[in-house]
């Protein structure tokens, strides 16, 4: 194990930790951490990758990053003991080399250089990263509420794409809301929002398809057409690039699997 901190000890104590470990593999999508559950592994991926993130105060799920082959998944509730504060969710079929909290547990106390660096280096940097996430988010949710109310084209631009996103909406039928032309609104609204017109209307979109997966009996196709996409083939693609996982691979991981009843009854 040439992984630090797992370097520093004697060759005969790392062979020893190596057989607490096993791999394990998960689906796309799957939930590897739940914010809010109890943590059961210590893990290092051993092939594929995973979305880092955690839902803010707001209900707002923020992205923290990535985490790919070789990377340490750790979170702080393997050391409290309460529930997680972040997911850890699999972009694509991805195997773990887990070890048991508990065997996790022994190894810091047998082991003090693992124990200072788990209580204190990764600890110090996985909160310090939280607490300037979430107050990034914090400052931005402000300055969006702001642009709004300084910007009347933005809320008007805004709330017609909330009322009409599921229709054939386009870039000239919005800037004729604001009274604008579609390039003086789509270089604004790019401006104050990060997104294009596409962009936020895509994730506008794949936000409602969420909110209906939720709701058990809706087919892939169903929800893709309710939310304004009529081609099932593009939903699916643009639910992937904003998700990073496909409709399918979302309602499994979220134990959803009425949409195969629903299939096989068509």
């Amino acid at each position: 194990m040439e992984i630090d901190p797992y370097c520093r000890l004697q060759p005969q104590y790392v062979a020893e930790l190596a057989s607490s470990f096993a791999e394990k593999a998960f689906r796309p999508g799957e939930l590897f951490i739940e914010q809010g559950r109890p943590v059961e592994w210590f893990a290092f991926i051993c092939n594929g990758s995973t979305q880092v993130s955690v839902w803010d105060c707001q209900g707002t799920e923020l992205s923290c990053g990535k985490l790919q082959q070789g990377d340490m998944v750790f979170d702080l509730a393997l050391l409290t003991g309460m529930a997680a504060a972040n997911n850890v969710t699999c972009l694509e079929r991805t195997s773990f080399w887990i070890q048991p909290r508990n065997r996790f547990l022994d190894s810091l106390n047998d082991h003090p250089p693992l124990k200072e660096f788990f209580h204190h280096n990764v600890t110090t940097a996985i909160t310090q990263y939280h607490e300037r996430n979430c107050r990034r988010h914090r400052i931005q949710m402000e300055s969006d509420e702001f642009d709004r109310l300084r910007y009347p084209f933005l809320q008007k631009a805004l709330s017609f794409i909330g009322q009409n996103y599921q229709k054939s909406i386009t870039l000239e039928m919005v800037a004729r809301e604001t009274a604008m032309s579609k390039f003086h609104f789509s270089r604004l609204f790019k401006q104050h929002t990060g997104l294009s017109f596409k962009q936020y209307l895509n994730r506008r979109r794949i936000k409602a398809a969420k909110e209906l997966f939720s709701q058990h009996g809706y087919s892939v196709t169903e929800v893709g057409y309710a939310v304004g996409f009529n081609d099932s083939s593009y939903f699916s693609r643009v639910f992937r690039e904003v998700e990073g996982c496909s409709p399918r691979d979302h309602l499994i991981a979220n134990g959803n699997f009425s949409f195969i009843e629903t299939e096989l009854t068509k």
